[in-house]
């Protein structure tokens, strides 16, 4: 995907991803796997981590910049959610369930890179209502649903130039009605409903959103061909 869009992204950008790729591909990856399957995906993280952070260093802001946005923050919400899901902790989540429930939910902050913040916040042992809502309707955990949608939301406006609260294609008016639904939303909401109904309502607007994105700027259909004024008075009554 890079390569066919090489001449729109910066030399440090290709060489970062393109290095990424070929250490993948390499021997040495696939023995450094074989000894230690932990430290191999903390490299890949890593280098990931290293291309975002040269991306926002060294890319221009302009349209380019803010479909790499808008993809970082659809991905990123989409696969908060599916951790959140998860039926295996959810079984626990959702009801008071037994204390081997903190060990489960201490694994799914890790795992979005947010134990610490919820330490900081909350100043108390994992709880899982609080985890849920910390990586759900937390507006300043960049890890959090809430956080991607509203920034997800607003590369799309930024793209068309239309403002907030307004829309001109079915993305943007699929992006502002999910902004609106999770900054109106408790947690209380959210776990009433069950989490697992809240979490797959998300996904299905996620994807929604996804495709019409497709639709509107990579794959566009067609305008319907109209027949001319003097074909249609040609054609017999």
């Amino acid at each position: 995907n890079a390569r066919t869009i090489r001449e729109l992204i910066t030399a440090e950008m290709w060489e970062q991803i393109n290095r990424t790729h070929l250490w993948l591909g390499s021997k040495a990856a696939q023995q450094f796997y074989g000894r230690n399957t932990y430290e191999f995906f903390q490299r890949v993280k890593k280098s990931l981590q290293l291309f975002q952070g040269i991306t926002d260093s060294v890319m221009h802001r302009g349209e380019g910049w803010e479909f790499i946005q808008l993809g970082k923050y659809l991905e990123r919400a989409d696969k908060t959610s599916r951790i959140l899901d998860d039926k295996f902790f959810l079984r626990f989540g959702e009801t008071k369930g037994p204390a081997d429930t903190v060990p489960q939910w201490t694994a799914i902050l890790r795992s979005c890179n947010a134990r610490q913040t919820y330490l900081r916040l909350y100043a108390t042992a994992v709880d899982p209502k609080r985890a849920a809502e910390l990586l759900a309707l937390n507006g300043a955990f960049p890890r959090s649903i809430l956080f991607c949608v509203l920034h997800l939301d607003q590369s799309l406006r930024r793209i068309s130039g239309v403002p907030g609260g307004q829309f001109t294609n079915t993305a943007e008016k699929l992006s502002g009605r999910l902004l609106s639904g999770l900054s109106f939303s408790t947690i209380e909401d959210l776990w009433s409903k069950g989490l697992h109904q809240a979490m797959d309502e998300i996904q299905v607007q996620l994807n929604d959103i996804g495709a019409e994105v497709l639709q509107t700027y990579i794959h566009p259909k067609a305008p319907p061909v109209m027949e001319s004024a003097v074909e249609m008075m040609a054609v017999p009554q």
